[in-house]
C-alpha cells in the first residue's frame, strides 16, 4: 500500500473580537480576528450568561478576510433577564473552544421615539440621518444593526442625537426607494424609507449652453465685420482718387451730372472737366497760375439764349473761351470765397462759373 502524505497545520487562534456590547434582542454582528481561522470547519460561538449559567450556541461564517469569522448575537429576551446582562463568549473551532471574552447585553432603544430617516448628500456620498433617543454607542456603531435595503452601512456615526449611516457604493447609483431597518436576532424593525434621487448630469446642458454662446459670438462677429466692410465700401464710393490723392466727393457728382442733365448736349463736347484743370494747375508755378487763365482745348458756345427764360442770374452767359480774366476786376468777396491756398484764383472762378451754371440748370 502506497504511503499517504499528511500535513499538520497551525492551530487557529482568536486574538480580538468586537463589539463588546449587544442589544438584548440580539442581531449584532460579532467579528472575531485571529490567525488560521479559515482552516476551521463550521466555527461556532458559545454565549454563557453569568447569572443562571445559560448557554446559547450560534453558528458563525467565514468573513471576506481569511483571518476573520462573523457571528450574530442571539436574543436574550426569552430568558427574562434585565439588562445590562453580563455574558462570556468563546469560539469553537473544529471541536475545540478558544478564547474567553466578555460581552454585555444592553437595553433595546425606544424605536417609537425614532424620527423618520432622511437622506442628505455630503461630498460624493449619500448619508441617511435619523434623529434617535439615547442609545448605546458601541452597540449601534460596531454591531452593524442598522441596515439599508439589506446592505450594511459603509460607516455609522452617532453625533449627539443624530445617527448617520453612509450608504455603500452599490446603493449610490440609480434613483430608487431604500428601506431603512434595525436588525435583530430573529426579525427587524422597519424605521422608514428614503428616496435616493439620481444625481443630475448637467454636462449635456453645459455643453449646449457653451455651443449656443459660441455660435452667437461668431454671428455677432460676422455682423460686425460685414457692417464695417459696408462702411468702408460706402466711404470708398464717396471718394474721388486722382494720382493717389483723394478729392472731395461732390466733385465727382458734379462731373457725372453731365450724363443726366438736359444741358449735356450743349456742353458735353465743349466743356472741360474742371477737376482735371485744378489738378493740372496745381503743378504750375504761382506766377504762371496768377496770370490769365489758359485756354481750354475746345471753344465754348454762348448759351445765354437758352438760359434767358429764368432767373436773371441764370441768364448770364458762360465765359467765352477767348476772354482773359483780370483778377483785379473781380469782386473781392467772390475771390475770397473761391480762393484755394492763394493759387488758381481766376481759374477757380472760371471753373466754378461754368459748372455752377450747368448744375443750376439741371
Amino acid at each position: 500500500m502506497a504511503p499517504i502524505s499528511f500535513m499538520y497545520n497551525e492551530d487557529p487562534h482568536i486574538s480580538t473580537f468586537q463589539p463588546s456590547r449587544s442589544f438584548i434582542s440580539g442581531g449584532s454582528t460579532v467579528s472575531a480576528h485571529g490567525v488560521f481561522l479559515h482552516l476551521a470547519h463550521q466555527p461556532q460561538m458559545l454565549i454563557t450568561t453569568q447569572h443562571g449559567g445559560k448557554v446559547l450556541q450560534v453558528t458563525c461564517m467565514q468573513g471576506k478576510d481569511n483571518q476573520v469569522i462573523l457571528c450574530t448575537t442571539p436574543s436574550l429576551k426569552d430568558l427574562n433577564l434585565h439588562p445590562p446582562v453580563l455574558t462570556t463568549i468563546s469560539f469553537v473551532l473544529d471541536g475545540i473552544a478558544y478564547g474567553q471574552f466578555q460581552l454585555i447585553y444592553v437595553e433595546d432603544p425606544r424605536f417609537e421615539e425614532f424620527q423618520k430617516p432622511t437622506v442628505t448628500s455630503k461630498g460624493n456620498k449619500n448619508v441617511v440621518e435619523i434623529q434617535v433617543p439615547r442609545v448605546d454607542v458601541d452597540a449601534v456603531v460596531q454591531g452593524e444593526v442598522l441596515r439599508v435595503s439589506n446592505h450594511s452601512c459603509e460607516g455609522v456615526l452617532l453625533k449627539g442625537n443624530t445617527l448617520e449611516c453612509t450608504l455603500p457604493t452599490e446603493l449610490q447609483a440609480g434613483a430608487r426607494e431604500l428601506e431603512v431597518e434595525w436588525k435583530q436576532a430573529s426579525s427587524s424593525v422597519i424605521l422608514g424609507k428614503v428616496f435616493l434621487a439620481q444625481e443630475q448630469d448637467y454636462r449635456a446642458l453645459i455643453g449646449g449652453v457653451v455651443s449656443v454662446s459660441v455660435l452667437l459670438l461668431l454671428l455677432l462677429a460676422l455682423l460686425a465685420w460685414r457692417r464695417k466692410r459696408k462702411n468702408i465700401e460706402d466711404l470708398a464710393e464717396g471718394m474721388v482718387w486722382y494720382d493717389g490723392r483723394a478729392h472731395i466727393p461732390h466733385l465727382d457728382m458734379l462731373a457725372n451730372a453731365r450724363s443726366i442733365s438736359p444741358t449735356n448736349e450743349m456742353v458735353s463736347h465743349e466743356s472741360v472737366d474742371y477737376r482735371t484743370t485744378l489738378l493740372e494747375d496745381q503743378t504750375l508755378p504761382l506766377s504762371q497760375a496768377a496770370g490769365p487763365c489758359r485756354l481750354p482745348p475746345y471753344p465754348h458756345s454762348d448759351l445765354s439764349p437758352m438760359l434767358s427764360g429764368g432767373d436773371p442770374d441764370l441768364a448770364t452767359p458762360l465765359l467765352p473761351s477767348a476772354v482773359h480774366i483780370d483778377i483785379s476786376s473781380l469782386h473781392p468777396e467772390l475771390l475770397k470765397e473761391v480762393q484755394h491756398d492763394d493759387v488758381k484764383l481766376h481759374c477757380a472762378v472760371k471753373s466754378l462759373n461754368r459748372e455752377y451754371r450747368i448744375e443750376t440748370r439741371t
